[in-house]
């Protein structure tokens, strides 16, 4: 009898050591492979929503900021990193317990002359998901930088399994749109920076946590740079040399239901040459092979434009654009009621 007792006393030691392994094992919140290596917990990033369809990631993205809250929104922490190793291998390891999570990235952020201010102020068992946001660095009326650059990305289920690996990847989009415009006259082959100027409008400067835009008041982007340029041609050609205004801009997101608008100005006379949607006349001038393609898509993928605008005078004397190119696309104006 004492046998027998000795004997299920030792498989109920047995049990209970297994149970407690595997509460360690959870409590842990990681697997183990058979050569004891740790599962991973681990998410990457691609940036290929752009017009090439390739991952721009490793060539273009310096750093990530990676906030991780629960299905709940909660906030939990934020993990950052950046660096020349950001490649096409990297790999961010996280140390989860076992659950369900939102993870929200941004790019670009970390910038030493980062354009941008995000809500850093974030506290576990305090702050939530919609705490989270971030809006240019500006005084709310104008805005004449270079942009830098800026991504955002989200998962809204991460499960880490306590049992497999968990691992997923973060798409990013482009925040950030980049205009080269010049000015040419065909009346007067002498145009001067300092008569006329050009500016992009928009309410579109404040973000949440998902990349949607928050209201705010609109902006005008203006030139980072701005310069005459003169165009050289034959001497024996009629017009001779062409001096032409040339600037560049940058503005941040357009989306078709935001409000938008492209502004040429004669400052002398202080008068609008040009005013249009901006929105609209994008769509309207992409090529006919991204025609299929939703146009809040075409303008998140497509983020460099090269503008040519052509101005002259009416039959009454009146300074009007005559003809307006936006990349490959070019289109002569019959009416200048814009």
């Amino acid at each position: 009898m004492k046998k027998k007792y000795h004997i299920n006393m030792k498989s109920t030691i047995k049990q209970a050591i297994g149970l407690l392994l595997l509460t360690l094992t959870l409590t842990l919140h990681s697997c183990i492979y058979q050569d004891e290596t740790t599962c991973p917990i681990e998410v990457s990033f691609v940036y290929d929503y752009n017009m090439e369809f390739a991952d721009g990631f490793p060539s273009l993205v310096n750093d990530v900021t990676l906030f991780i809250f629960d299905i709940d929104g909660n906030f939990i922490g934020c993990k950052k990193d950046k660096g020349s190793h950001l490649d096409q291998n990297y790999r961010m390891t996280l140390d989860l317990k076992p659950g369900v999570y939102r993870l929200v990235a941004w790019a670009g952020i970390e910038e030493e002359k980062t354009s941008y201010s995000i809500n850093n102020a974030l506290v576990r068992d305090g702050s939530q998901l919609n705490d989270l946001t971030l809006e240019l660095n500006t005084n709310g009326e104008s805005y004449n930088k270079s942009l830098s650059n800026l991504w955002h990305g989200m998962i809204e289920e991460y499960l880490v399994n306590p049992n497999a690996p968990t691992t997923a990847t973060i798409p990013l989009i482009y925040n950030v749109n980049r205009f080269k415009v010049l000015l040419q006259s065909a009346t007067d082959n002498q145009l001067d920076k300092d008569t006329y100027s050009f500016s992009i409008q928009a309410d579109n400067y404040k973000y949440n946590y998902d990349n949607s835009m928050r209201q705010c008041q609109m902006l005008r982007y203006e030139p980072s740079t701005l310069k005459e340029a003169v165009i050289e041609n034959d001497a024996s050609t009629r017009n001779g040399n062409i001096r032409v205004v040339l600037g560049e801009l940058s503005t941040l997101r357009l989306k078709e239901e935001k409000r938008s608008s492209f502004v040429v100005r004669n400052e002398e006379t202080n008068t609008d040459i040009f005013n249009i949607d901006l929105v609209k006349y994008l769509n309207l001038m992409r090529l006919d092979e991204y025609s299929s393609m939703p146009i809040d898509e075409y303008l998140d993928r497509q983020n460099s434009y090269q503008i040519i605008l052509l101005i002259g005078k009416d039959s009454s004397g009146k300074e009007v654009m005559l003809s307006l190119q936006i990349n490959k696309w070019k289109m002569v104006f019959n009416s200048n009621d814009l």
